[in-house]
């Protein structure tokens, strides 16, 4: 089951536009304005042109990983921010075992 709403969401089939590339797309464009960064702004940190943000931020474009590696650090948010949560589990403190919280 939850393999096929994986499936379902990255629509690797699709063209662009698609589900995960409309999400992935929204996060970045609300944490970038977040941030108080126009695209303009946000380009030159990434090293990419102000189309190249303005594809992304509509779904219309990739973003390798690399480049969600350096987003997440200049928009200061966890790699998970960017995925639908049913893609990742969150850990949470209450569900670790005492070495794992000592070890944190």
């Amino acid at each position: 089951m939850a393999f096929e709403k994986i499936l379902d969401m990255l629509a690797y089939k699709e063209p662009r536009p698609n589900k995960f590339t409309v999400f992935l797309g929204n996060q970045i464009q609300k944490a970038r304005i977040e941030a108080g960064l126009s695209q303009e702004e946000l380009s030159q940190y990434i090293y990419k042109r102000r189309a190249t943000v303005s594809d992304i931020e509509n779904g219309k474009g990739d973003v390798d990983a690399s480049t969600l590696a350096l987003l997440a650090h200049i928009l200061n948010k966890p790699l998970g921010y960017f995925y639908p949560a049913f893609l990742y589990q969150e850990l949470r403190q209450e569900d670790l075992t005492p070495l794992e919280n000592e070890l944190l």
